[in-house]
This record gives C-alpha cells, structure tokens and sequence, in this order.
C-alpha cells in the first residue's frame, strides 16, 4: 500500500486521493506569494488494508443498535477493561460503563450509520492464530450519521475469550472544540518522560528515533484523516510520515491531559499537544495513544492525533 501526500500551494480545499492513497495538504510558504504548485511523495506504509466483510457486519450491527436504541446490545460489545474516548475527547470512558455512555449521547446524537473503511489485522492477515496470543483488528471508518471518522479496536484471545470485542473506540475525530481536559489524571512519571523524549526528538527532525519508540505492529492514524482519507500509517512508514508533518507544524509541546491503566502493561494516553504552525499561526489538538510494555520499555502500539480542530495545514 502507498501512502501519497499533496503539498497544495494556496489550495482551497484537500483534493481527494486516489483509491489507496492518502492525501496531505499543506501550505509551503513562499516568498513571492501564493503559486499553485503539486508536489508528490509516495510512503510505503503497510500492506492490505481493505476491510473484511466480519469487521463490516460487526460495526454495521454496533451503529443500528445504538440507532434503535439497544444500547445494551452496543454496550456487550466492549471489554469491560477497555475504553471509549468521547467526541468531545477529553476524557476516558471505562468499557465496563460503554452501554451508558451511549444511553446519554443519544440524546444528542439519535443515530450512527457506521461503514468500514481501512482495517489493519495483527497478527499480519493469513497468520496462524497460536495459544496465548491475542489477535487484533485496528479499524477505522465513516459515520454517515454525522460525516465523522471513528476508530475502532477489535481484539479477541482464544484461550479465554474467543469472541470480538471492542477494547479502544474514539469517536468524532477530526472535527469538533477542542475541550481542556484540565483536571484529569496526570499519569504515572514514565509518560511525562516519555511525553518529553518525543518533543525533543520531533521538535529537532530526529525522525528515525522518534519511529523507534513505536512497536513493530504500530499504527498511526494521521492527523489529516478524514471520511474521503481514511488510511492507516503502518511502523514502516512512521518516520516518513513524521517527517512530512514536521514541514508544516515544525514544532510541539506536550502534556498528559487524562490517563487510564488496563492492565500492568497497557496503558491509555490523551495528551494536549500545540504549538506554532510554520505559518505562526498557533494551534492545539488532543492526541490519543496507547502505551503497550516491551522490550524492558514503553512504546507507542497506537497513536491518533486526530482529536479536536485540525490545525492550519491548508
């Protein structure tokens, strides 16, 4: 799979991408005025990612169920120990607790009309289900209720639980105020480290570093996604994709706003990221990961700075 960025100069909107593609538009600015000018990089970020007619038919039942108003049929369908991050994005809902999450939202939102658009499998598709490994499905669709893109974590273990289940879901990413998440957890001291050691590595173009703190099996959902780019960044492609934003927003700080610990080796992470645009324009968005134990280390499994206003990239 081929992952095609855009840089648009003085574009008015984000052209759509060819199937298989994923476009980013930015702004280079030059000195002698707005120039319409296309340039092209392709990324080599993974393998297949259409999605299996399951995942489809599964998501498919979650958003009818929460439409007609199941929302204990929705709410079986995550693990207890997982969790749902809210469209407002500032905080963590325990899986335990999804079916009454979605009782209140549907008050403000009556329907979710859910198509699944990219899914990446682990282990890799065609793999051999083995004991004591637990298999996952990262996915990434369109909700037509409201034109939102959500992702969801499909994890199943055979050993003690054999059936699908939801363990991570954020919805609405891509639009919507960004909230403060002020007064939530700040997270154990390694995160904030953690958080630290990517500033200084981004913010001084160390992209090779920066993709190693991500696992083998990573996933990234960039920044730009949206109903007409819904693509995953897989590891191989992690440093590249960095590397490109990086022209545009060439700088960032980051803070922990909310944490929640699964299990002794998962954690999940909301953390508030800004900074200046190479505009000088400034901007802040919320930015999801899941933190996995390996290796003797934290590393990034999943990352999704999708969260909130989307900053000035065209």
């Amino acid at each position: 799979l081929k992952l095609q960025f855009l840089y648009l100069i003085g574009c008015p909107h984000l052209s759509p991408a060819p199937p298989g593609m994923l476009a980013l538009c930015v702004v280079l600015p030059l000195a002698w005025g707005q120039i319409t000018q296309h340039v092209q990089l392709e990324l080599d970020v993974g393998g297949d990612q259409t999605p299996p007619h399951a995942v489809t038919e599964r998501e498919g039942f979650y958003g009818r169920s929460f439409t007609g108003g199941d929302y204990g049929a929705a709410g079986k369908m995550h693990t207890a120990a997982g969790v749902l991050v809210p469209r407002e994005g500032d905080r963590f809902v325990a899986g335990r607790d999804a079916a009454k999450y979605l009782e209140a939202l549907h008050g403000a939102k009556p329907q979710m009309a859910l198509e699944t658009r990219a899914v990446v499998e682990r282990p890799l598709r065609g793999g051999i289900p083995m004991a004591g490994v637990e298999e996952v499905q990262h996915s990434l669709g369109v909700d037509h209720a409201d034109g939102s893109v959500y992702y969801m974590r499909w994890a199943r273990h055979h050993d003690y639980a054999p059936d699908w289940r939801v363990s991570t879901v954020l919805f609405g990413m891509g639009g919507g105020a960004f909230v403060d998440a002020g007064t939530s957890p700040s997270g154990p001291r390694w995160m904030t480290r953690r958080l630290q050691q990517i500033e200084l590595l981004y913010n001084n173009s160390r992209f090779a570093d920066y993709a190693r703190m991500y696992s083998p099996e990573a996933v990234v959902v960039p920044i730009e996604v949206s109903a007409s780019n819904a693509q995953f960044i897989e590891a191989p492609g992690v440093a590249a994709y960095w590397r490109v934003c990086h022209e545009t927003l060439p700088n960032v700080a980051l803070r922990v706003a909310a944490a929640f610990e699964e299990n002794d080796g998962v954690w999940h992470m909301l953390a508030e990221a800004a900074g200046v645009d190479a505009g000088g324009a400034p901007w802040k968005r919320h930015w999801y990961v899941r933190w996995v134990h390996e290796v003797g280390a934290w590393m990034i499994d999943t990352a999704i700075p999708a969260g909130g206003p989307t900053p000035s990239l065209y």
